[in-house]
């Protein structure tokens, strides 16, 4: 059974705003979100979107549930818990510069 997600004229505008947002930034996962969050609303089923945009079904399950419970605050992503890395922002790119090239070239 699929109900459709309910969504007032303004969270409507604040989604396709933040869409926008995603595509510019290149925010993959945000950009599913917003589009899983709209379809549901539009009153396609969860198995039906889950196909759509390559997601699990309890992915977009999960979605849904949050959207109701958080609103749009559920569109805020974290940076994920775990150690700081060790390197610069300057050195990560030289190691990538050095992966890059040849072993003649990195010395």
């Amino acid at each position: 059974m699929s109900f459709p997600l309910p969504l007032s004229a303004f969270t409507r505008t604040q989604l396709y705003r933040r869409l926008q947002q995603a595509y510019a930034s290149g925010s993959l996962k945000l950009v599913k979100r917003i589009h899983a969050l709209l379809a549901l609303a539009q009153g396609q089923s969860v198995s039906a979107v889950a196909e759509m945009l390559s997601l699990s079904e309890p992915t977009v399950r999960a979605y849904r549930k949050q959207s109701l419970f958080t609103g749009l605050a559920s569109l805020v992503y974290q940076a994920p818990p775990g150690r700081p890395s060790k390197l610069t922002q300057t050195q990560r790119q030289q190691l990538a510069e050095w992966i890059k090239a040849s072993p003649q070239e990195a010395g």
